[in-house]
């Protein structure tokens, strides 16, 4: 599986997301192969903990950043319909999603994979590839 990091010390922060998040970490694999298959193409992570702001989910190991632009949209809303159709992110709380493309304060598109200590692996058959 091709996973890729924009800097070096995201290499050593995935090492310890398995550590303090091995769920997460199992997604972002996840995510990884099947960019792979799908795809052919090698996640890039961008971003992984930040301390700052203490509500952040990347402030808790609850959150990674993987490069966007090297998806076509429709590959992204893809990825987006197979993660829904796989993990929910917390079933008190059904309408947010596992994975999200957005921008934060300017700093660019990107997919933002999150957990949450309700996280679990679902088995709908409503995902389907056209």
């Amino acid at each position: 599986m091709g996973i890729g990091y924009k800097e070096g010390v995201l290499r050593d922060e995935f090492m310890r997301l398995d550590l303090h998040n091995p769920l997460l970490w199992a997604i972002i694999q996840e995510f990884a192969a099947f960019s792979e298959t799908m795809f052919d193409v090698d996640i890039i992570i961008t971003s992984i903990f930040r301390p700052v702001p203490e509500s952040s989910v990347h402030a808790h190991w609850r959150g990674v950043d993987c490069r966007s632009w090297i998806y076509s949209e429709e590959q992204i809303e893809l990825i987006r319909l197979y993660f829904d159709s796989r993990w929910q992110y917390d079933p008190i709380r059904p309408e947010i999603s596992t994975v999200i493309y957005h921008e934060v304060d300017n700093g660019g598109l990107h997919l933002h994979f999150q957990s949450h200590s309700r996280t679990m692996a679902v088995d709908r058959a409503d995902f389907q590839q056209n």
